[in-house]
């Protein structure tokens, strides 16, 4: 198990690739920007299935309960993750559009995560013991691109969004969960110096976005040591002598 105050060693050190992944609030675009920055790239993108490819666990959860749908959708991805960490291994730049299992940890049980599992549901301690396991043992990404969004810009997304199963799901109170990814990714950049971008994503379009991030990813500094600094935040911004901004 990952011991939350004893920073353990660095992993990913001979990993001869890149692994990217990307993690943010529901529908920010994550797997839209993956989409492009993939194209321009010219790297394996994995990214989660869309509404057509779901299982009855998930389009029936109602009936079936949250947990069925929750250990479907960490199958799918967790099974990516390992795919393209393999891919890294071998030398190739991979980029995946979700990294939630690694941080779920940090979030399950919190205000606004009911929409997930709620704490009551007789599943509830086999996903939290199963959270703190995959932050242990799931692939260490090389960089984190952390989408961080203004509330009414979130809102903005979830009124564009066309999945009519998730109608509804996410009310105001799911905005909680960007600082508890936010506290994940912190916890793995101190513990392992993963490398992390936070993007603001202004609603703008998903190829601006990604052309930026491109730019971003192909900076020395990442390329040659597997850091990038965090740009973007308007915060950061003033703490940050950074000579390129994704605002």
């Amino acid at each position: 198990m990952v011991d939350l105050h004893t920073p353990p060693p660095s992993a990913a050190s001979v990993r001869n690739g890149r692994l990217i992944c990307m993690v943010g609030l529901p529908c920010s675009g994550k797997s839209s920007v993956a989409r492009e920055l993939g194209t321009l790239l010219g790297v394996t993108t994995f990214r989660e299935p869309e509404e057509e490819f779901w299982a009855e666990c998930v389009t029936r959860r109602d009936l079936s309960g949250r947990f069925g749908a929750h250990t479907w959708f960490r199958s799918t991805r967790t099974c990516q993750l390992y795919q393209a960490e393999q891919l890294a291994n071998q030398g190739n730049t991979v980029l995946v559009d979700s990294y939630l299992d690694k941080l779920l940890y940090f979030c399950l049980g919190k205000r606004g995560m009911d929409w997930l599992l709620h704490p009551d549901d007789p599943y509830f301690d086999i996903a939290r013991n199963l959270a703190h396991i995959d932050l242990d043992t799931l692939p260490l990404a090389d960089c984190i691109i952390f989408f961080d969004l203004e509330y009414q810009t979130w809102h903005q997304l979830l009124q564009t969004r066309s999945r009519k199963i998730e109608s509804g799901l996410f009310n105001d109170d799911v905005f909680y969960m960007q600082d508890y990814l936010r506290s994940g990714i912190e916890f793995l950049k101190n513990t392992h110096g993963v490398a992390t971008v936070t993007i603001k994503n202004n609603f703008g379009s998903p190829k601006e976005t990604a052309e930026r991030l491109k730019k971003i990813l192909a900076h020395d500094t990442f390329a040659s040591s597997h850091h990038c600094a965090c740009l973007g935040d308007a915060r950061e911004k003033k703490e940050r002598d950074a000579d390129e901004s994704l605002l």
